[in-house]
């Protein structure tokens, strides 16, 4: 048994441990699962052929996230990457994994109200347009010394939203925009940012690479904002999250009705006919979440090389 097989088999049976909701995810994944192994039984009427269409399911997650690629890619064709940029800012850190959706709103908002004011004192301001998706990673405070000293900074630096009746594990989202400014200097878009979102290395702005196409550049980010790996590094290793953190992950997640909608972002141009950002409770000219025909096997997800490319700070990987 492969590795990535096994650590799903110990996923799908701590949520089938869980609550109802936890134990139908559970049973879902387990039966997508079993019959890609071609094995168990499956639902009638499906001629063998059966999907969960869960973004939480390695397979099925690949078809659903190659189609918010190519939303990202069709977005940015018409654009150059010398009007790009890769933004990355942490929002707080909470005991709560459902405060993350008033947080995650919140950030929203705030981001349009940010534009919004600098029209006021440059025009420019009212083409700059944005596309992206929030992660959330999760970290116990008693291991920010394993971390290095500049993540460690930012961590404790960082806005927190706790009561003290939540679990030990404190989950942190983050946002990767790919934000278009036309007119505008990628340093002023930074400095703009630092300003609002204050704090040690809380803000991470970087200009697209030149040698790839505006439409490569935009793709790039968005496989990497949708990864699916959940770990932490610590002194250059990498460690996966407990299952209990992957479970009560996932089963925030399945809680939602289109899973990466409520965790995608897109503000649009100031004064565009007809113009309208979109957010959780709509599409980015997206159906159906989940294609049946995708190639699975063409999807590349990004990680290193992403980071590499854009030099992103390793906050969380």
């Amino acid at each position: 048994m492969r590795g990535s097989d096994a650590a799903l088999l110990s996923l799908i049976d701590e949520l089938e441990k869980g609550s109802f909701d936890q134990s139908e995810l559970g049973r879902r994944l387990r039966q997508c699962r079993d019959q890609r192994q071609n094995v168990g039984n499956f639902p009638v009427g499906t001629g063998g052929r059966w999907r969960c269409r869960s973004v939480v399911c390695p397979s099925c997650r690949r078809a659903i996230v190659s189609r918010y690629i190519r939303a990202m890619e069709s977005w940015a064709s018409e654009m150059q990457s010398s009007d790009l940029s890769l933004v990355t800012i942490m929002l707080a850190k909470t005991d709560r994994l459902t405060w993350v959706n008033e947080m995650v709103e919140k950030f929203r908002k705030d981001f349009r109200n940010c534009r919004a004011a600098r029209v006021k004192q440059n025009p420019r301001w009212a083409s700059v347009s944005a596309r992206g998706h929030f992660e959330v990673d999760a970290v116990l405070a008693d291991d920010a010394p394993l971390f290095g000293p500049q993540w460690r900074e930012m961590f404790c630096d960082l806005a927190a939203v706790i009561d003290g009746s939540g679990d030990d594990v404190l989950w942190v989202p983050h946002v990767h925009l790919v934000v278009h400014h036309p007119g505008l200097d990628w340093q002023e878009i930074r400095d703009v940012f630092r300003e609002r979102w204050a704090g040690f290395r809380r803000v991470d702005v970087t200009r697209f690479h030149k040698e790839g196409t505006a439409t490569e550049n935009a793709g790039d980010v968005a496989g990497y904002s949708l990864k699916s790996h959940a770990g932490n590094r610590f002194l250059g290793l990498t460690a996966p999250w407990p299952v209990e953190w992957s479970a009560a992950y996932w089963a925030w997640i399945w809680e939602h009705k289109a899973a990466l909608r409520c965790l995608s972002m897109s503000m649009n141009p100031m004064g565009v006919r007809g113009g309208k950002d979109v957010d959780s409770e709509e599409d980015w000219t997206i159906d159906d979440e989940f294609d049946e025909d995708e190639d699975e096997d063409g999807i590349l997800f990004w990680s290193n090389a992403v980071l590499d490319r854009y030099q992103v700070p390793p906050v969380f990987i």
